[in-house]
């Protein structure tokens, strides 16, 4: 296991693993060139799934609505639909907001976007009311997480319009005790060109346009992304229009399972079984072999994701 450390999340990417290393009484040196031959078919079986999702989703007309507060009393407030929101109507939004900042420690970097504070803004959508959460766990939990109950707060509201961008980072746990596990970007459909999102893991990067992906969506669909906290991810500048985003954290309900009922959902999910049946049967195939830690050892298996 890995150690507990900024991010709660432990075994849902324990799968996704790919660091193999072996300890025993007469260490064998992982060089050699029959270990790695012994070695191979089990790495194989291990898949790397990228440590987030995105895509799109079409949701109720309602679920675009938000009002805001004019200036700094609880009165005059304003309401927006962003499935039809007009140019004008996003540049009187911007003028109730203030430089965002984004960081992963009490120092946090400044970038050029616009947010306003939680008591400043309400949205009509609850993830909880969606798919999205059904989604969120069934991509990126495994396990004994699958099917712990996730609890999402809402942790900012931003609009990006032209030259906008946040810089790279990643997210600081918030919240008691740190529990957050990850985040959810919700996209709504105002017209905007760049502001792509880039993920890094690893060595590796992944991006999502989320105007591309709006632009092939069902009317009054979302484009959303979600992803491990200890995962590094910018937004690039916007090039034309406004991007406008709904930032909630992701956290583990300590206390409670969800039914059975809630694991279901009709959106694809990652082939877990079929990796993890692969994996066992290579793996027993490995211990029952009399080459493979033949003075006994310990075989360990390195985590991907903090927790």
């Amino acid at each position: 296991m890995a150690n507990s450390t900024d991010c709660d999340h432990d075994s849902s990417m324990g799968s996704d693993s790919s660091s193999t290393h072996l300890e025993s009484s007469k260490l064998q040196d992982d060089s050699d060139p029959r270990l790695k031959e012994l070695l191979a078919p089990l790495h194989e079986s291990i898949i790397h799934k990228p440590p987030f999702l995105a895509g799109s989703l079409q949701l109720p007309p309602s679920h675009f609505s938000l009002v805001y507060k004019v200036g700094k009393d609880d009165y005059p407030t304003r309401h927006i639909n962003f499935a039809n929101a007009a140019p004008e109507e996003l540049e009187r939004l911007i003028q109730e907001f203030e430089p965002a900042s984004v960081g992963c420690s009490k120092d946090e970097v400044m970038d050029e976007a616009q947010k306003t504070e939680n008591e400043s803004f309400f949205p009509f959508l609850v993830p909880d009311h969606t798919d999205l959460i059904k989604i969120v766990r069934n991509y990126l939990l495994e396990g004994t997480d699958s099917n712990r109950r996730i609890r999402v707060d809402l942790h900012e509201f931003n609009v990006n319009n032209k030259g906008s961008f946040f810089k790279a980072h990643v997210d600081a746990p918030r919240g008691e005790n740190e529990k957050m596990f990850g985040s959810l970007v919700v996209v709504f459909p105002t017209s905007h060109e760049g502001g792509t999102l880039v993920i890094r893991h690893r060595g590796q990067e992944w991006s999502f346009d989320s105007s591309t992906a709006l632009s092939a969506a069902l009317p009054t669909s979302i484009a959303y992304a979600a992803f491990f906290c200890d995962v590094e991810h910018e937004v690039q500048p916007v090039t034309s229009g406004h991007r406008v985003t709904l930032t909630y954290n992701l956290y583990f309900d300590e206390d409670e399972r969800v039914s059975a009922k809630d694991l279901v959902s009709g959106f694809p999910s990652f082939p877990q079984e079929l990796e993890e049946n692969v994996f066992r049967s290579r793996f027993e195939a490995l211990l029952k072999n009399p080459e493979f830690l033949p003075d006994g050892g310990t075989l360990g298996f390195g985590m991907r994701h903090k927790y």
